[in-house]
């Protein structure tokens, strides 16, 4: 999905990953990832729900094998061509404790799925959470 205008929130975003809730009822203070992939495919085309499924299979997957969650959205965007476009497309949420290389497992994501479907970017929100197993 391409996101050159929430480019800098997403930056302003992970400056706020090191603040801790004070978590309460048993919740421990955890991160949230989530990412946002378009379905167009530059130059035409949608990308399939089974080529979707191979990709979360391939990439996610072995980077997160604990759990995520994939929802369908609806959206829209302004290219770096300054066109709007509306379209379909998945929000990859996941719930993680603070560890050394889970940025770069996240953007290790965003750098395939933007090779394999010829995207301009894929916009990526952290935050901090408090969550429960």
């Amino acid at each position: 999905m391409k996101f050159i205008f929430l480019t800098g929130l997403a930056f302003m975003l992970t400056g706020c990953a090191g603040i801790v809730p004070g978590c309460t009822g048993g919740l421990m203070p955890m991160m949230e990832a989530r990412l946002f992939f378009g379905d167009l495919i530059a130059g035409g085309g949608m990308i399939s729900a089974a080529q979707w499924q191979q990709f979360v299979d391939a990439e996610v997957t072995p980077r997160f094998p604990e759990g995520f969650t994939v929802l369908t959205t609806t959206g829209q965007w302004r290219g770096a061509n300054g066109m709007i476009a509306r379209e379909t497309g998945h929000e990859l949420v996941i719930v993680f404790a603070p560890a050394a290389g889970t940025r770069q497992k996240l953007d290790e994501i965003r750098t395939a799925y933007k090779q394999r479907f010829m995207q301009e970017s894929v916009l990526l929100a952290q935050s901090s959470a408090c969550a429960g197993f």
